[in-house]
């Protein structure tokens, strides 16, 4: 990994790649007119709404396309499953998270790479994320595990640094980021490509919660997270950890000294392309 893109990933938790040409942006749009038209939803993916046969044909697509291109970039990451989702105009908001372990955080990192095909923004849903929140205290995140960070969407929607991406850039971003997304409320369709990417040394595991307030974690496959079966992960699959669920409960000062503690001092990435935004957390907390 280049020394500056292996820093700004590091300290902010994202770094933002030019990542497609023109031809291969018109190609992915083409495969989410084709695809992606279920009417009455204004936020649709490959993975959720079509069946396997179609949803395997677009995770070939992707991984066509961006495989080469992140060996390059990445040699020591490998591409997991990909889909492309459209947001349309609408209510839909993606409240703040961070998504799933499925990794052993203590010793590798796992990622997404959001791909944009069109110009996106704060009107048409472009993705907010917290730098630094990568290196808060978090707990292990899976199914049936509580995600307290959406409790506090409208505050994060206040900090949050929502860059303005040109077609073919890409977000790659730790899974443990605290990110979100505003609705689109414009008439353009926001289409992405998203791929998960992990250190090819880690194996895939999933974390479950459990009736008794345990969490259970699970050796896991790519296929597991395709036809999720918490059941049959359980049959199937080693039992590697068991744990009890964190009984302490999030509140917003917490957060805020988190926010703090982490905000990469330097602002490497952030004060070359948007010095707005560190004059906006400056108010904020002032």
């Amino acid at each position: 990994m280049q020394k500056d893109v292996s820093l700004s990933l590091a300290e902010n938790g994202f770094v933002i790649l030019d990542i497609l040409d023109k031809k291969e942006v018109d190609f992915l749009n083409q495969l989410c007119t084709q695809f992606l038209h279920q009417d009455g939803q204004d936020f649709i993916s490959s993975s959720h709404f079509l069946n396997k046969e179609d949803s395997t044909y677009i995770n070939q697509q992707l991984h066509h396309i961006l495989q080469e291109k992140i060996s390059i970039l990445f040699p020591e990451l490998e591409l997991l499953g990909g889909t492309l989702a459209t947001k349309r105009k609408g209510k839909n908001i993606l409240k703040a998270h961070n998504d799933w372990s499925i990794v052993d955080e203590t010793k590798y990192n796992s990622y997404n790479l959001w791909t944009t095909l069109v110009d996106t923004n704060k009107q048409n849903g472009t993705l907010g994320v917290i730098p630094g929140s990568h290196l808060w205290k978090t707990g292990i995140r899976g199914f049936q595990i509580l995600n307290e960070y959406e409790n506090f969407s409208n505050q994060f929607l206040k900090i949050g640094y929502e860059p303005e991406l040109k077609s073919g850039q890409a977000i790659l971003y730790n899974h443990k980021l605290v990110h979100y997304s505003r609705p689109n409320t414009t008439d353009i369709a926001r289409n992405v490509g998203i791929i998960g990417v992990k250190d090819k040394t880690a194996a895939l595991q999933v974390a479950i919660g459990t009736a008794n307030n345990n969490i259970e974690i699970y050796q896991a496959d790519e296929e597991d997270f395709y036809t999720f079966n918490a059941e049959s992960i359980r049959a199937k699959n080693q039992l590697l950890q068991q744990t009890k669920m964190p009984n302490s409960t999030l509140t917003w000062q917490k957060i805020e000294a988190e926010f703090h503690q982490h905000l990469p001092n330097d602002f490497l990435y952030l004060q070359q392309n948007n010095k707005s935004w560190i004059e906006k957390i400056k108010r904020i907390f002032q």
